[in-house]
């Protein structure tokens, strides 16, 4: 019987009891179980045969995908994660190690102690105590001051991790642009803290316009190298700073393979590889990693879309609406993937489905009733023109112009395509490596001008 405490937690392995100070956590039996040999063997590698042993009984499991989903469990709980682990580490293709530091408050030594000084005799016993208690106060009041310092800059940092790491993992824009001022403020009090680079890094290649971040995102990366190298975190990091950034796709497949070897449960490792893997046409990788994805992270409405995509660049267009469908019952008004769906329904021939997903991108862009009314008339015929010359008009306003590319491409403007791929490469468009990859820009693959064009990425 012992109650462990480790950072600001304190768990009893005999009633499987959590709590944050005197708040009661809530846990699951089975992961109460594996946290128990966790902190009955800190710091010590643990296989997932042993896992099974331990926590599952020693039965079968028909998944292995179980002990996947109970550590991920575990580690929310914990709010701890598998890149930059305060608690849990993975070590691929080995097992599992719990690397917090962890006291014991056994509950049977303290009976013991208590029976030994009832055998003592007391005035002896006391005074040897009172020595000790003295010794020790001394001693503490000398370190207080520091130790205390340390546990409150420990705790910050586990705070501001966590709310990073928060917005960080929604994958959106406003998400990725949110938790970069959090890392900046993590490397600022803890500069020695190499993940803050890999995760800051990433965070400015998604939320910059062209080179504008180039300076600041290779001092994140070179930290990041110096600090954390070899880890899944700097090798995906480093991955996609060679894809948005160097336009470089040999040198991102293999900073992704790295990464992939090291850990192979990482959403966004395995998104971005994914993107690699549909670039060189490696459309079972693609499907395989994709597939993986939705294992890990089945509720994501964005990672639904990803999939979509996926099998829609590979022309499986059945499968891509069947993706897109699922990602519109988790978000139903997402402009990007009603805009997909239609598009993907409507090379089925399916006009009247596809009619109902433009619907939503015209409603949700407030166009016209006049103009609703003629786009949907030409939509229910199979005529797409009207809506994508509607589309690009609003494209032309907001100047996003990989989707305006991607949307003459879909009417045949092949002077505007050249015109705006042109922009892309002047402007260093992170979207740029995309356009080998899109259906769209198949056609124009052999045109001389294109391939001049985007000669600067690296295949």
């Amino acid at each position: 019987m012992a109650r462990f405490n480790f950072k600001h937690f304190v768990f009893d392995d005999e009633t499987f009891e959590l709590f944050i100070g005197v708040t009661s956590v809530s846990i699951p039996p089975r992961q109460a179980k594996l946290l128990a040999l966790f902190l009955n063997r800190p710091q010590v590698l643990i296989s997932r045969n042993e896992i099974i042993k331990n926590v599952w009984g020693g039965t079968k499991l028909e998944e292995d995908q179980a002990i996947n989903f109970a550590i991920k469990g575990l580690r929310t709980i914990l709010g701890d994660n598998a890149q930059s682990p305060r608690f849990i580490e993975t070590l691929p293709r080995r097992g599992y190690r719990f690397v917090s530091e962890v006291e014991t408050d056994d509950i049977q030594m303290k009976n013991s102690s208590i029976s030994l000084f009832r055998k003592l005799k007391a005035p002896l016993f006391l005074s040897s105590i009172i020595a000790i208690f003295l010794f020790v106060s001394i001693v503490q009041s000398v370190f207080r001051e520091e130790e205390h310092y340390e546990n409150s800059l420990q705790t910050t940092l586990d705070y501001d991790l966590d709310r990073a790491l928060y917005l960080f993992n929604q994958g959106s824009y406003s998400g990725y642009q949110r938790s970069s001022k959090i890392f900046d403020k993590i490397i600022e009090q803890h500069p020695d803290y190499g993940p803050a680079y890999s995760y800051a890094a990433i965070a400015a290649v998604f939320t910059s316009k062209g080179l504008e971040k180039k300076n600041l995102i290779d001092f994140f990366i070179e930290r990041a190298k110096f600090l954390s190298p070899d880890t899944a975190l700097t090798s995906t990091a480093l991955g996609i700073y060679a894809f948005y950034i160097e336009w470089d796709i040999a040198k991102a497949r293999s900073y992704y393979e790295q990464a992939y070897v090291i850990d192979d449960t990482w959403v966004l490792l395995l998104h971005e590889y994914s993107v690699v893997a549909s670039f060189y046409k490696n459309h079972t990788l693609a499907i395989e990693l994709t597939q993986k994805i939705l294992k890990l992270d089945p509720g994501k409405a964005q990672e639904r879309f990803h999939s979509g995509w996926v099998y829609q660049v590979q022309g499986q267009y059945y499968k891509a609406l069947k993706h897109y469908k699922w990602s519109l019952e988790i978000n139903p008004d997402d402009i990007s993937t009603n805009l997909q769906a239609g598009l993907v329904a409507q090379k089925l021939g399916l006009n009247e489905l596809s009619s109902q997903f433009f619907s939503v991108v015209l409603d949700k862009l407030q166009a016209s009733d006049e103009v609703k009314t003629s786009v949907m008339q030409a939509l229910k015929q199979g005529n797409i023109e009207p809506f994508y010359l509607w589309w690009i008009g609003y494209l032309e306003k907001t100047r996003y112009f990989f989707a305006l590319a991607s949307a003459y491409a879909v009417i045949g403007e092949h002077s505007k395509v050249l015109h705006t791929v042109e922009v892309m490469k002047n402007s260093h468009n992170r979207f740029f490596p995309l356009l080998f990859v899109m259906n769209e820009f198949e056609p124009y693959q052999g045109d001389e001008s294109f391939n001049r064009l985007v000669s600067p990425v690296i295949k």
